[in-house]
């Protein structure tokens, strides 16, 4: 980094300071995970899950409906077979 004052129409001599930039040595995938990474994974996943069960919940729930919907339409009871069966 130089640096350098003006003061009207005088300039002072510049300084010159190198500052280095440290990087860490060890920055691999298992830094990131424990960093960043692994609660955004987390996250992510627990996101998934809930929009997963949500969907299936809600399938169920229309297919329920659906067969109670096709059952209606008969007049076939297939519980009163069930007595057959059992003999």
């Amino acid at each position: 980094m130089e640096v350098w004052a003006l003061d009207g129409d005088t300039v002072s001599p510049g300084l010159v300071e190198v500052i280095p930039i440290e990087a860490p040595e060890d920055a691999s995938m298992l830094d990131w995970l424990l960093g960043s990474g692994l609660p955004f994974l987390i996250m992510a996943l627990t996101i998934a899950i809930m929009a997963g069960i949500a969907y299936a919940s809600t399938r169920r729930r229309q297919i329920s409906k659906d067969l109670e919907m096709i059952e209606s339409w008969s007049g076939f009871d297939p519980r009163e077979l069930d007595e057959e069966f059992e003999d």
